[in-house]
């Protein structure tokens, strides 16, 4: 009797001891895969949200905002002049560069579905669900000053002592007749518009009526 209570016993211990393995064996497992999956989402420079993120995010909130009839905002960021930064101090000064210019952009995404991402090279994107025109062109006025007021020295031989950012907005609502990339075309052909007029500002213009009605950049008088 007594032999058997101990086998018993060992059974049960042994099976519990098993459960439990199995347990964190799982645990560990869905650990590594949900790691692998943030990086897989995530630049390795600035740790910001990486291209794949983006698209992501942005097929996502587009779904959401024409659920709701909400409108949804792209900003799109290139820092002025990088190539002259990185030729005249190295890459891994312009790599500090981007990631100083990558913190202060993530601290204007807040809300639930707000994203920063990294785009390429110098360029980064924002997305802003529910806001509107006015809204977004006000974002891009606190994008700028956040990055003038950073400070960041720019090597001699510019007109600007420090480090500025232009930015390409655009909104809509969105509709059947609307894709979410012609929200990004947008934005970047805002952003060609604002590089070609002076750079430091930002210039909006929406997917519906492309360069037609965009709103002049505002004179890049900070220096």
């Amino acid at each position: 009797g007594m032999f058997m209570v101990y086998y018993a016993e060992r059974r049960d211990r042994d099976m519990f001891l098993q459960s439990r393995l199995l347990q964190i064996a799982k645990w560990r497992t869905e650990r590594y895969a949900h790691d692998l999956d943030l990086l897989s989402r995530q630049d390795a420079l600035t740790a910001l949200a990486n291209r794949r993120h983006f698209d992501e995010t942005l097929e996502q909130e587009w779904r959401r905002a024409g659920r709701h009839k909400s409108s949804l905002a792209i900003l799109m960021i290139d820092v002025d002049n990088f190539k002259h930064y990185n030729d005249k101090l190295g890459h891994p000064e312009g790599d500090r560069c981007l990631r100083r210019v990558a913190n202060l952009l993530a601290g204007h995404a807040r809300r639930p579905g707000e994203l920063v991402a990294r785009y390429g090279g110098e360029e980064f994107v924002m997305i802003f669900p529910d806001t509107d025109h006015q809204q977004a062109v006000n974002l891009a006025e606190h994008v700028l000053d956040s990055v003038r007021r950073a400070l960041i020295p720019q090597p001699d031989g510019l007109e600007r002592w420090y480090v500025t950012i232009s930015i390409g907005v655009s909104s809509t609502v969105p509709s059947e007749r609307m894709t979410p990339s012609r929200l990004l075309v947008a934005a970047d052909q805002a952003l060609y518009e604002v590089k070609n007029n002076g750079r430091n500002s930002w210039w909006y213009l929406s997917p519906e009526l492309q360069a037609a009605q965009a709103a002049p950049a505002k004179p890049a008088s900070w220096v």
